[in-house]
């Protein structure tokens, strides 16, 4: 289900979205990426390692069928949505062990992505535990956050070619006052 809000804080009637899960499964991630002016890109990662992908126009508030392909292992925690430029929606994604996996999302029913390993950064804790990431930034240059083992990590992500990069994992503390 969907719901817009707007300024003000009035909300829009709830929408359903096509279903995009086989019976019995269930979605551990959800992510939204821009990928045209209207255009946007639904990401969902299901517990049985699934990646969905469906379009979203806003303007026309319409939906396209879920596309879906496996995720090259088993055990993604998480994803982030990345679009470095107008015409690539990249997603971002991680295992529990910190080892981060990239993949050129394509927009149709298409499901032959190919995948690729970014490695486990410089600087991921031993043992990792990777529960969330969140990349951001323009064009070809962003910034990458890991939360893993309970530790905030922050680094530079590039695209270099057609291959992203990243750079050494550093620690940010973060203090909550309670």
């Amino acid at each position: 289900m969907r719901s817009t809000v707007h300024r003000g804080g009035v909300s829009s009637e709830l929408v359903s979205l096509p279903n995009p899960c086989y019976a019995k499964e269930r979605l551990v991630g959800l992510n939204v990426g821009p990928v045209a002016a209207d255009l946007q890109a639904l990401v969902a990662i299901s517990e049985r390692g699934r990646v969905l992908v469906s379009r979203w126009d806003v303007r026309a508030d319409a939906y396209s069928a879920w596309s879906s392909a496996v995720a090259p292992v088993s055990g993604i925690v998480c994803q982030a949505v990345w679009c470095p430029d107008p015409t690539r929606t990249l997603l971002i994604a991680a295992t529990p062990q910190g080892h981060i996996l990239c993949v050129e999302l394509g927009m149709s029913s298409d499901t032959s992505w190919p995948w690729r390993s970014l490695g486990k950064p410089q600087g991921m804790p031993e043992p990792a535990k990777c529960t969330s990431i969140a990349v951001t930034g323009p064009a070809d240059s962003g910034t990458i956050l890991v939360l893993s083992s309970g530790r905030l990590l922050t680094s530079s992500i590039q695209i270099t070619g057609q291959q992203p990069r990243i750079g050494r994992l550093k620690n940010i503390d973060v203090q909550v006052e309670v």
